[in-house]
């Protein structure tokens, strides 16, 4: 359930950024597991996982939030 409807306004902004980072420098921030790249939102409790694939296109497999559990991370992504 959203809060407020600025709150989803403010939550899709920066999960923008986010993702214009993650195109701009899709490997900097480095495997975290296997082949899966993290990186945080910053404001929010949450991380973007991703991958890229053999033709250097980026895949993203989830937005988890912090509060999930941390086993369940990359379960659902493969």
């Amino acid at each position: 359930m959203v809060r407020s409807e600025q709150s989803a306004v403010n939550f899709i902004k920066v999960i923008d950024v986010t993702l214009e980072s993650i195109c701009d420098y899709p490997t900097r921030w480095g495997n975290k597991y296997k082949n899966f790249f993290e990186l945080g939102v910053k404001k929010y409790p949450s991380t973007i996982i991703y991958t890229i694939d053999n033709q250097n296109k980026l895949i993203i497999h989830s937005i988890f939030h912090h509060k999930r559990n941390p086993l369940k991370k990359y379960n659902k992504s493969v």
